[in-house]
């Protein structure tokens, strides 16, 4: 089969057919994300025996019950064109290429109007004084805040003395996994980055050092609160119960000891005069896995009081931005990446689907315009516009995890995070800025209407 060379969005579905008197097994797997392919309905034309594909892409299908080989095996999907394999083999492999039917008229139409470049471009800034991930952030007038968060090397202590020192015996080897291993380090400055100048300074003040967590800007103060901290003797982690309130004018700290929403990688939104927080982590089970919360809390910064409001519809880590009276979360996580929109209406107190992303995305950087959302995630910028409801999507050459991004006079600022390998996460401090006029001259990778 050839492949297609469009510019447009093509999913390869790598299909392994396992063979037996029963049944071929397989999984359908998107060759852009990598992500697999769900409930994509899989059958045979002819008999009409099909099943769909599961959360993993896999799908297990039984073969014709006349025993005949010979027939059209066929996959089909809502948001796909349909592929038909006549007679295929089931041994071996077979290599499927499919293009996204809210793709195919867009892309082509751009492309005969004038060369566009295949990626978004961008601009390389002063870099943080340090590098850091999971911290807190917030800009104000024409200055990016950033505030705490994780400046920890990890590496993987084990495959590193194996990779580096192959020829040590077991008990050796052991001394140099407890050289090599990690400390986990969370950071209590305040770093500012004045975006006429492009530099950064270090405030003169001491925070709670702490991550994955949050701040809200409330006229001159900003109110840290939420994420976690480690023990005074380093071995635990544990959730934050204070609150922090830095006033910028007088460059104070206060500290309020009332905080019902302890949690890390939640949402959290200025409306008025209240801070509104929902979902994120609250602890681990015995077993070690994350246990996730739908709480939804305000806090009235005047009164210095705290209310309950209904729950998210399911419990996850998640991130949005809020736009006029309606909160919009974008995907989650909750033991998998999600690829939900979700909206609240805060006047209507109700929770609403709005749509499906093009990817299962965690807590992303995100950031907004009007009636724009930007956020990015794994090499994507996504553009989502709450009105038209228009999805687009760009690629970026840019590969970091858990940074964050501010929108300033038209361009948008992305920061921090971290680089991963399958060997160690090393904390980054490069900072970019891309300029929203390039999307004008960048080939939309995606586009679609929720």
């Amino acid at each position: 089969m050839k492949k297609l060379t469009f510019a447009f969005s093509l999913f390869f579905l790598f299909i392994f057919l396992n063979i037996n008197a029963q049944s071929i097994k397989g999984v359908v797997i998107d060759e852009v994300s990598n992500e697999p392919v769900v409930d994509a309905y899989v059958f045979f034309k002819n008999t009409n025996t099909g099943t769909h594909t599961n959360k993993k892409g896999r799908f297990n299908l039984k073969l014709p019950g006349t025993g005949k080989r010979a027939d059209t095996l066929t996959i089909s999907h809502i948001n796909y064109l349909t592929k038909e394999i006549l007679n295929p083999v089931f041994t071996g492999r077979d290599s499927v290429f499919l293009s996204q039917k809210s793709n195919v008229l867009t892309e082509v139409q751009l492309a005969n109007n004038k060369k566009l470049k295949r990626k978004l471009r961008y601009k390389k800034l002063a870099p943080m004084p340090v590098g850091i991930y999971d911290f807190a952030t917030f800009i104000r007038n024409g200055k990016i805040y950033v505030l705490g968060g994780n400046t920890s090397y990890l590496v993987d202590a084990y495959l590193k003395a194996i990779q580096d020192y192959p020829y040590l015996n077991f008990y050796e080897l052991q001394m140099k996994v407890r050289e090599n291993r990690s400390l986990i380090f969370y950071s209590d400055k305040l770093m500012v980055y004045d975006i006429k100048s492009d530099s950064w300074k270090t405030e003169d003040i001491k925070l709670i050092k702490r991550a994955n967590h949050a701040v809200n800007l409330i006229g001159d103060k900003a109110y840290i609160m939420g994420g976690r901290r480690l023990s005074d003797n380093r071995l635990f982690e544990m959730l934050v119960d204070k609150i922090e309130v830095y006033d910028l004018n007088k460059k104070t700290v206060e500290i309020d000891k009332t905080n019902p929403h302890q949690a890390i990688n939640f949402a959290s939104f200025n409306y008025n005069n209240d801070i509104i927080i929902m979902g994120g982590a609250v602890k681990k089970n015995k077993k070690e896995e994350k246990i996730f919360s739908d709480k939804v809390h305000v806090y009235d910064t005047k009164k210095g009081l705290w209310y309950d409001l209904a729950s998210m519809p399911s419990p996850k880590e998640t991130s949005g931005v809020l736009i006029n009276d309606k909160i919009y979360l974008f995907g989650g996580y909750n033991n998998e990446r999600l690829d939900n929109l979700e909206s609240y209406d805060l006047k209507t107190g109700k929770w609403k689907i709005e749509g499906k992303l093009f990817d299962k995305i965690g807590v992303v950087a995100i950031t907004s315009n009007g009636d724009e959302v930007y956020f990015y995630s794994n090499g994507k910028l996504n553009i989502y516009n709450v009105n038209t409801r228009i999805l687009k999507q760009y690629f970026i050459d840019l590969f970091i995890q858990s940074a964050k991004m501010q929108y300033f006079e038209n361009k948008l600022y992305l920061y921090g995070g971290f680089n991963a390998t399958k060997l160690e996460v090393s904390p980054s401090s490069q900072v970019y800025s891309i300029d929203l006029d390039e999307k004008e001259n960048s080939r939309i990778h995606k586009i679609t209407k929720l």
